[in-house]
């Protein structure tokens, strides 16, 4: 295991470079070691990783999605300043990666972690600029936010949002809003009719 942060964030950029998932999943795996004692996200890992989210040769790599996990992992470290970092990176990144599963990272992280209305602004921007698989991902974090936030009317607006995507031109976003509007049918947040069946 990886316990100085510095070697791991060589062991992070090195994997970049030469493209190696494998080098960066294990360099993930080793999260343990990314908190200080008081439990705080490393600075220099975050901004490490902030820094990737903005470079092409991260973007168009298999399996980035291993080192994104560490945000959800280590989510009760990051600082409010790293937390405002992070979902203002996430914009601009995520349609661009290549591996699918950093967009259901980043789609999670936004309406399970964030779950808020700057996070639903965002979705509402990436709705109407994403296309393909990560805009199929967008009714998870609506629903996500919808199923987590205490917040009446942000929940009403986000299952607004899972409705209004069940007529998306894409076949793929209008199944996978209505497959969102039925898990939370079952969960009694919404009623069975404005499932599958209206």
């Amino acid at each position: 295991m990886i316990t100085d942060v510095g070697i791991a964030i060589e062991k992070i950029k090195q994997s970049v470079r030469t493209q190696d998932a494998r080098l960066l999943k294990e360099a993930a795996e080793d999260y343990p070691a990314y908190c200080h004692s008081d439990q705080a996200f490393d600075e220099r890992l975050f901004e490490c990783i902030l820094e990737l989210m903005g470079q092409r040769e991260f973007l168009n790599m298999d399996g980035t999605f291993d080192l994104l996990l560490l945000f959800e992992r280590l989510w009760a470290g990051l600082t409010v300043l790293q937390k405002e970092k992070l979902i203002n990176a996430i914009e601009p990144a995520y349609d661009r990666f290549a591996d699918w599963m950093s967009c259901f990272v980043l789609s999670e992280l936004l309406g399970e972690y964030y779950c808020d209305d700057r996070a639903f602004q965002l979705l509402c921007r990436l709705k109407s600029s994403t296309q393909g698989t990560g805009r199929a991902l967008l009714p998870m974090a609506f629903e996500k936010l919808a199923q987590n936030t205490s917040d009446s009317m942000l929940r009403g607006k986000a299952i607004a949002e899972l409705k209004s995507m069940t007529a998306d031109r894409s076949q793929q976003v209008q199944g996978e809003a209505m497959d969102s509007l039925n898990r939370l049918a079952a969960r009694g947040i919404v009623r069975p009719t404005e499932g599958i069946n209206q």
